[in-house]
């Protein structure tokens, strides 16, 4: 009888790790098809404010030119918020 029950452990310990194996599998799943997200753009105010900098000093400013998503041409100004945010980490990474 004692091998009866050994089995039985041993059979529910089995299926508790596939049902965590299961749970695993479907959040890398769930992960792996969400779509990325998408790059958020800020205009000229915004943008200026997100860095905490005024816009006449913000314009001027080389570092910031690499979040212009902008075309040429185009007279509206748009700013990517993730460099942005790259750019403003960078800065207080070096101070």
């Amino acid at each position: 009888m004692s091998d009866l029950t050994g089995l039985f452990a041993r059979k529910a310990a089995l299926l508790r790790e596939l049902a965590t194996l299961e749970e695993q599998l479907g959040a890398a799943v769930a992960e792996a098809v969400q779509p990325e997200p998408k790059d958020e753009t800020l205009d000229l105010a915004a943008a200026a404010a997100l860095v905490g900098e005024p816009v006449s000093t913000f314009r001027r400013r080389l570092e910031y030119r690499k979040a212009l998503v902008s075309r040429p041409g185009e007279r509206r100004l748009r700013y990517s918020r993730a460099e942005l945010e790259r750019v403003r980490r960078d800065r207080l990474g070096a101070s």
